[in-house]
């Protein structure tokens, strides 16, 4: 992390070790589609895809007609037609399809769509670029296509997602995990030796993309997940049990504060990644989010911090003496009160952390011992 103040003992360790995601972690992850919550943020992942060799030109018969695959007065478009579709032509027609239709990354997003209808990799669709698809493979393939055409975000689509060196369930009602929270990940894996033992709280767990992934790398840390969704604690607790790690989350389904107020265990330390975009950015956000996501994982009040200032108080609670906290916020504009709220609750060495494109979207703080 970029620091703003001076780092005390146990936090100074976490801006050094692990430099955080690869450059490429915004294709790894393939969150180009929905981006990040914040409304105007350039934080999204890079269009293209893996092509280790050139596309060749789409045939002129599929140039002639780029009409809508499901669209009205067009029989289904040309996905619908009796020629024959390689996987070269595919990805080439629905990349020019998505990018019509608004989608940010419409090449990556082709990629990951035509890679699950043929159960496949995305690098194995340019090892085999003029295979033809059969007649069922192209119809699940453009049903595919409609949803991402209508705005769902590939994760929910395809129900699952890279995050940190996991696959991980994302069904429909879950929030997508975006590539920079892997950020929080790699500061608590620097702060750590891989056989410590310590105790992790992770609030707002949502998909459990945080807490999975730092148990996953840490075999004798053992943690806790909180969420006030149903369909968020299933699905964290199903990607728990994929990643081996279930015997040692336990996921409860809770509000943060209210868990936070009754809570009789310590931790070394609370990650949250909470809702944080304010109210009036709502309508402003990318359809992938607005129409698609659950607005309680995103809008996070007037200001965008109404959790946020009912949890920060109530951490002394559960973060042991010299313990670390670590947050996810929107930006500049809240940092300001993120740093008082932290400053007023006893916490110091508060330090701001940058996302992959350069904005504050970090802060780390230290209860003081």
């Amino acid at each position: 992390m970029q620091s703003v103040s001076s780092a005390g003992p146990r936090a100074s360790g976490l801006g050094r070790g692990r430099p955080g995601p690869p450059a490429d972690a915004v294709h790894r992850a393939g969150c180009c589609d929905s981006g990040c919550r914040r409304s105007g943020c350039g934080a999204r992942a890079a269009g293209g895809g893996l092509c280790v060799r050139p596309c060749r030109l789409v045939p002129r018969s599929v140039q002639t007609d780029v009409r809508s695959p499901c669209g009205p007065g067009n029989r289904g478009g040309p996905l619908m037609d009796n020629r024959i579709w390689t996987v070269l032509d595919l990805l080439r027609w629905t990349t020019s399809y998505l990018k019509d239709k608004g989608c940010d990354s419409p090449r990556l997003d082709t990629e990951l769509l035509l890679a699950h209808a043929l159960g496949c990799t995305r690098l194995d669709l340019y090892t085999g670029p003029d295979r033809p698809l059969t007649r069922p493979e192209l119809d699940r393939f453009r049903g595919l296509v409609r949803e991402r055409a209508a705005r769902h975000c590939v994760a929910h689509i395809t129900g699952g997602r890279e995050f940190h060196r996991l696959r991980l369930h994302t069904p429909a009602g879950v929030f997508v995990p975006r590539p920079e929270t892997e950020l929080l990940v790699e500061q608590v894996l620097a702060a750590t030796q891989p056989d410590e033992r310590f105790l992790l709280l992770d609030l707002c767990t949502g998909s459990g993309n945080v807490a999975v992934s730092i148990l996953a790398e840490r075999p004798a840390a053992v943690g806790t997940a909180v969420d006030i969704s149903p369909v968020a604690v299933r699905t964290a607790a199903d990607n728990a049990r994929d990643a081996g790690v279930s015997d040692r989350l336990n996921v409860i389904e809770a509000d943060a504060r209210d868990y936070l107020s009754r809570a009789t265990e310590t931790f070394r330390f609370v990650t949250c990644n909470p809702p944080y975009v304010p109210t009036g950015e709502w309508d402003g956000l990318p359809p992938e989010i607005r129409l698609h996501e659950p607005r309680e994982a995103v809008d996070g009040g007037p200001e965008g911090l109404d959790l946020v200032t009912g949890i920060v108080p109530l951490l002394e609670r559960v973060l042991v003496a010299g313990g670390i906290f670590l947050m996810e916020y929107a930006g500049a504009a809240q940092t300001p009160t993120v740093r008082r709220l932290l400053a007023s609750a006893g916490f110091v060495d508060i330090e701001i952390g940058k996302d992959l494109a350069g904005e504050d979207r970090f802060v780390c703080a230290r209860r003081s011992e």
